[in-house]
């Protein structure tokens, strides 16, 4: 019997997949001081979707710490899916945008591109893992909530333990 490949393995995502990934970007941006504007997903094009920043670019920290902070930010959609998922994060073949940006930005941060530990400690913890899962569910619903009508509700404020597990520290 031939083996069925993973959800996460294909370019096309589930509206599920699409709102676990999106609520991930979102609340570890939140977390590390990235204001969110909304956060929305779409059926069309096989899922995709956007957690849109406050402003763009981000409010600057002095480097190294702003490309830290982009270097997690982007790989915290793909380390949201597989948690969800159950198997160890890494790059998904439907978040090639997020690792380009990951790779633009590790030199400056310090860190592999490869390296999921510092985003998979903050997602993996308790209370963290509880509000990508309620923003999930409200995309699955929604498929957009902004910040004009309730994202407040449903995002973290920034967290001195989540920036220091994401190097954004001295």
């Amino acid at each position: 019997m031939p083996e069925h490949p993973s959800p996460l393995d294909g370019d096309r995502l589930s509206r599920r997949d699409s709102a676990v990934h999106e609520a991930g970007h979102a609340i570890v941006a939140a977390l590390l001081g990235q204001q969110i504007l909304w956060v929305s997903i779409a059926d069309e094009h096989g899922g995709s979707g956007q957690a849109e920043p406050g402003t763009n670019p981000f409010p600057r920290l002095d480097e190294p710490f702003e490309s830290r902070r982009r270097v997690i930010i982007a790989m915290a959609g793909s380390a949201a899916q597989c948690i969800a998922a159950g198997c160890d994060p890494r790059w998904l073949p439907a978040s090639e945008g997020d690792k380009r940006l990951a790779e633009e930005n590790a030199e400056r941060a310090g860190f592999s591109a490869e390296d999921f530990s510092r985003v998979t400690a903050i997602l993996r913890k308790p209370e963290i893992w509880e509000k990508v899962e309620r923003l999930a569910e409200v995309l699955i619903l929604e498929r957009e909530i902004v910040a004009w009508n309730g994202l407040g509700e449903f995002l973290p404020n920034q967290d001195t333990t989540a920036c220091q597990m994401a190097g954004l520290t001295a």
